[in-house]
């Protein structure tokens, strides 16, 4: 099992997809976080760790480590994440004016272009923020859903963590934990879930 979650970590990191590197780091840590406060296990903390760098020594054995920290670097780049900052910020008034139904699914990609400053520059299909883009196409309503789903879902696994009498049993209870955080966390600045060979997944 670890060395398939180290395989899985390292090649989202060959990706290149600073998203997906931070969500893995981030899942995992949570994941983490949510063993040794539930079941009062450190073996989750050596588990997190081992994964993590068995992913790293993976991806520089493949010849991929200079790239991936490359990529990595520019998170700390001002424009990385300027722009999304900037384009939540100007879609908001549309969730205002549109109130509790939003603009409707799939729209995303039509209403915002009012809004941006240089939209004859950039056209964004999606608002690079699950959250940000529930709320345009469906409004507060379309919003509060999504919140709901993930927080039934994470009450769900947490139980599952906490009631997990095999083996068996807490490896699929860690396995779902760890799906839904790394991709709630991703959510907040990509659309990963729009695809739906993701969705379907998770």
């Amino acid at each position: 099992s670890l060395v398939l979650l180290a395989l899985t970590t390292a090649g989202v990191f060959c990706t290149l997809s600073r998203g997906g590197a931070v969500s893995v780091i981030g899942g995992t840590l949570l994941t983490t976080i949510a063993l040794v406060a539930i079941r009062r296990s450190a073996v989750g903390i050596w588990g997190g760790l081992a994964t993590i760098t068995l992913g790293i020594a993976i991806t520089a054995w493949v010849g991929m480590y200079d790239r991936v920290r490359l990529e990595l670097l520019t998170l700390q780049e001002e424009d990385a994440a300027d722009v999304r900052l900037e384009l939540w910020q100007s879609v908001l008034p549309i969730a205002e004016r549109f109130g509790g139904l939003g603009t409707g699914f799939g729209t995303f990609r039509h209403v915002n272009r009012s809004q941006l400053e240089h939209a004859d520059v950039h056209w964004f299909y999606h608002a690079e923020n699950q959250y940000v883009e529930a709320l345009i196409d469906g409004g507060w309503i379309g919003l509060s859903l999504l919140i709901a789903a993930v927080a039934v879902a994470a009450w769900g696994v947490l139980r599952a963590i906490r009631d997990a009498r095999t083996v068996r049993g807490m490896a699929i209870a860690l396995a779902a934990t760890f799906a839904l955080t790394s991709q709630a966390l991703h959510a907040t600045f990509d659309f990963g879930l729009y695809l739906p060979a993701n969705s379907w997944l998770l």
